[in-house]
């Protein structure tokens, strides 16, 4: 098992399915593009999250929103970073 997942991508094929496997393998002169766009949108989600309050909302309705922005921010970031790390140590290409 340690062999699979720390020397060949098996566990990824096997997880999405071989035909989704082979239909992500063609596109993936995308993979940067797609990263840098999801890094984009997670920066985004981080400005929205700490950026500071509007004039005009109470301050206790806006707390609760800003934590759980903030939480749903770090979450997705977290996500996308075992994402950048998978894609790698490991890319999806001919030889899955």
């Amino acid at each position: 098992m340690l062999f699979n997942l720390c020397c060949q991508p098996t566990w990824a094929g096997a997880l999405i399915g071989a035909g989704t496997a082979m239909m992500l393998g063609r596109y993936e002169y995308l993979q940067p593009y797609l990263l840098g766009a999801a890094t984009m949108l997670v920066a985004l989600l981080f400005w929205l999250a700490y950026r500071p309050r509007p004039e005009g909302v109470s301050t206790a309705c806006w707390q609760v929103k800003r934590f759980r922005l903030r939480l749903l921010a770090w979450g997705t970031a977290i996500v996308l970073a075992v994402f950048i790390a998978v894609a790698v140590s490991a890319p999806i290409g001919p030889g899955l």
